[in-house]
C-alpha cells in the first residue's frame, strides 16, 4: 500500500475512535434527559402540569444539564465533520494515486 494512503487511513481510524467517544458521551446524556426531567418534575411545585413543567425547565439542575448536553452534541457534530473531512482527504488521495499510477507505468 502507498505510504500516503496508509497515513490517511491511520488518521481516519484515529478519527473514528475520537468520534466514537464523543458519540458515546452525547448519547449517554441524551438518554438521561428524560430521566432527569421526570425526577425534577416529581420534585417540582405547581398547581398543574404546565406550572410543574415550567418549574423543571427553569431549574438550575436542568440549565446545567442542558449546557452539558449542548456541549456534548456540539463536540459530537464537530468530530463527525472532522471524520467526513478526513474521509474526503482519503478519497482524494486514493483518486490521485489511481490517476498517477497508470501515468507512471506508461512512462517506464
Amino acid at each position: 500500500m502507498d505510504d500516503r494512503l496508509y497515513k490517511r487511513l491511520e488518521k481516519l481510524e484515529e478519527q473514528i475512535e475520537t468520534l466514537r467517544d464523543a458519540e458515546k458521551q452525547f448519547l449517554a446524556l441524551d438518554a438521561h434527559k428524560k430521566v432527569l426531567a421526570a425526577q425534577l418534575f416529581l420534585k417540582a411545585d405547581g398547581k398543574n402540569v404546565a406550572e410543574r413543567e415550567a418549574s423543571v425547565y427553569a431549574s438550575d439542575d436542568w440549565i446545567v444539564f442542558s449546557k452539558g448536553h449542548v456541549e456534548a452534541e456540539s463536540s459530537y457534530n464537530h468530530e463527525r465533520r472532522r471524520y467526513e473531512l478526513r474521509l474526503k482527504a482519503y478519497d482524494a488521495e486514493h483518486l490521485t494515486l489511481k490517476t498517477e499510477a497508470p501515468a507512471i507505468k506508461r512512462q517506464a
